[in-house]
């Protein structure tokens, strides 16, 4: 049986209530990964939101033409917050560093929600956007003088 609370367990969650929780763990694929695996290759298009629920996973950035490792993700991690607010191209790659559980959210999985659970959509990009503007504080001066 599986545990639709378990992305309470997750910072981005602190906001959600339990009923909330699992009509968006509804929507949730599950995918295994063998360490070595690339997840996600950099310069792909991705709006996908991934939560890192077992294992840890490397992040690689190109930098002068030489891939360098930028950080070592472990679980409850969330990753693509960017791509999946913007469906942008992955600046980064992602590899298992060891074997690895994801839960994947689909952007347009987001409609799915039924009618009295829409709003879900937009509490959750509201706080994809919290999460990314408390990732880079440097950038808060900007974001309040012009709006």
């Amino acid at each position: 049986m599986v545990n639709f609370l378990f992305l309470q367990d997750y910072p981005l969650f602190r906001e959600f209530n339990k009923k909330e929780v699992i009509e968006l763990t509804k929507l949730l694929l599950g995918r295994e990964y063998s360490s070595g695996e690339t997840i996600l290759e950099e310069g792909k298009e991705n709006s996908d939101l991934l939560f890192l629920e077992e294992g840890r996973v490397e992040l690689f950035v190109p930098t002068k033409g030489v891939e360098s490792r930028l950080a070592v993700l472990t679980p409850k991690s969330v990753l693509g917050k960017a791509t999946f607010l913007n469906q942008e191209k992955s600046s980064f790659r992602i590899q298992a560093k060891d074997p690895v559980k994801i839960f994947v959210l689909r952007k347009k999985s987001l409609d799915q929600f039924p009618p009295e659970y829409q709003y879900l959509k937009y509490k959750l990009l509201a706080q994809l956007s919290l999460a990314l503007i408390n990732r880079f504080p440097h950038s808060r001066p900007y974001l309040v003088k012009n709006q």
